[in-house]
């Protein structure tokens, strides 16, 4: 009896210790990465300024003119500084509502439009010394109450998409910036129509703004200049979609479509080839697949999709799922930075069960986009989806890579080289896609070998790598253009 209380002793002494020595391990990889945060920030600027005379080069060959970035984030900078009349100017100028608020929330002054834009009617409903989250939806008030703290307390700006009542619809999408001004003890809260008809799924039409990017939408709500409907005769119209990867870029010049099409037409001495970018931030294969009919009704000859990582950021949690107990034991170990900064990989679902849950959900949606093109006698070309290359990078890369996923993927379970893998199994199941339906594969992952000399994030790209992978799709499609372009576009299989 004695012997087995002593073993009942030392299980439970072994099991503290290790509960002790995991709990030191975790605390130490918290502050570690807390305290590195500041360098690796500071990597990847420099990274990015080391890239500066390629992008440079870019730059000048697609841009009509220099961009000029960040007009309208200078412009709310810059409020604080304006006496009241210029304030008026302002708001008159740009239709906009600006509400200077206290540190709690509290009004304490409005300049807004007049007229009846749901900006100028939001203004008007206003007063001084009540609460500003008190005029928003009840679901939207606490967020709006967190985004006022968090700009005064990082001294940066919080953007946010709130859907509110107005003048012509139960619901219009506004754009919500709360600018800090620390000095003054306030924040401006500048209010005016989102990009968003419908947010996250659906630009307005005829918008400009200028802040990360001098970003235009045409009278059918996608990024860049006007196209006809229905499409004139002997025109070859190529249509992107995707989410940010295909949307991005410091102009609409400067997107991989816009750099695609300069491509073709050069190249076939023609400006009978368009090429539209469908790209929606944050889109996933799902809203793809919900947004098809709009796709279609711009007449495509041939569509081309690069799209993958809004779904890893909405789905992964179910993919790596399966309701089992060492699914469901992987999972809860994987909430460890320390495990997940060091074990990733053993924490990933099999390979079996990633390739079952993503075929059955972005393969499939891919596969419904497919069918609907074919009906509509569009062909499809579908791309490998670029990440950065975890075994071919320094150290500083894969931190800096960690910190970027932690911030864009919330409550990950992944690092850098897990997300990687998940990457990888996706192409895979995109190669055997278009080997299966003859369809058109185009290489971008393989084209794009590197790390923060070609991304700034897990996916997005420098303008240097944009035109790589403008580059890589133009040589994929190329003797497809040509074929098309022999026969006509309307001679279509």
């Amino acid at each position: 009896m004695k012997r087995f209380g002593r073993w009942i002793f030392f299980a439970a002494a072994n099991l503290l210790w290790l509960g002790a020595l995991a709990a030191g391990c975790e605390v130490y990889e918290v502050l570690h990465t807390r305290h590195e945060r500041p360098a690796v920030e500071a990597y990847g600027l420099q990274r990015g300024a080391e890239t500066a005379q390629k992008n440079d080069e870019v730059i000048a060959r697609y841009a009509s003119a220099p961009p000029e970035i960040g007009l309208d984030v200078r412009a709310r900078e810059s409020f604080a500084a304006l006496d009241e009349p210029a304030r008026k100017a302002f708001v008159t100028e740009r239709h906009e509502c600006v509400v200077l608020c206290d540190p709690v929330g509290r009004i304490r002054s409005v300049f807004a439009a007049s007229g009846d834009s749901a900006a100028a009617q939001f203004g008007a409903a206003l007063a001084s010394g009540t609460e500003l989250s008190a005029s928003l939806p009840a679901h939207e008030r606490a967020d709006a109450s967190a985004a006022l703290r968090a700009a005064l307390a990082g001294n940066a700006p919080q953007y946010r998409e709130y859907v509110v009542p107005s003048p012509t619809s139960p619901e219009y999408a506004l754009q919500f910036t709360f600018q800090p001004y620390v000095s003054q003890g306030e924040v401006g809260v500048f209010v005016r129509d989102s990009m968003w008809e419908v947010p996250w799924q659906r630009f307005r039409k005829n918008v400009h703004q200028n802040d990360a990017y001098d970003f235009h939408t045409n009278h059918l709500g996608f990024r860049g200049g006007d196209i006809e409907v229905p499409k004139p005769p002997g025109v070859f119209r190529i249509l992107c979609i995707g989410g940010s990867t295909t949307a991005e870029g410091l102009t609409d010049e400067l997107t991989y479509p816009a750099m695609l099409q300069r491509k073709l037409r050069e190249h076939f001495h023609s400006d009978k080839i368009e090429v539209v970018n469908g790209g929606i931030f944050a889109a996933t294969t799902g809203l793809e697949r919900k947004r098809l009919g709009d796709y279609l009704a711009v007449q495509p000859d041939l569509l081309i999709h690069y799209n993958f990582v809004n779904d890893v950021t909405y789905q992964y949690a179910l993919w790596a799922s399966d309701n089992g107990l060492f699914s469901l034991l992987k999972n809860r170990l994987a909430r460890s930075l320390f495990l997940r900064h060091h074990f990733n990989m053993w924490l990933l679902p099999g390979r079996g069960t990633l390739e079952s849950a993503i075929g059955t959900s972005v393969v499939d949606n891919i596969r419904a986009i497919l069918e609907g093109a074919r009906t509509a006698k569009a062909e499809m070309a579908i791309c490998s989806f670029a990440c950065p290359d975890v075994g071919h990078v320094p150290a500083e890369d894969i931190d800096y890579f960690n910190l970027r996923l932690d911030s864009m993927i919330a409550q990950s379970t992944l690092d850098i080289r897990g997300y990687a893998q998940v990457v990888e199994t996706y192409n895979g199941l995109i190669r055997d896609l278009c080997r299966r339906e003859q369809l058109i594969y185009v290489p971008v992952s393989e084209e794009l070998r590197g790390g923060t000399e070609l991304f700034t994030d897990i996916c997005h790209l420098r303008p240097w790598a944009i035109e790589r992978k403008a580059e890589a799709v133009f040589r994929a499609i190329r003797d497809h253009v040509s074929a098309r372009l022999s026969t006509g576009p309307e001679q279509r299989p």
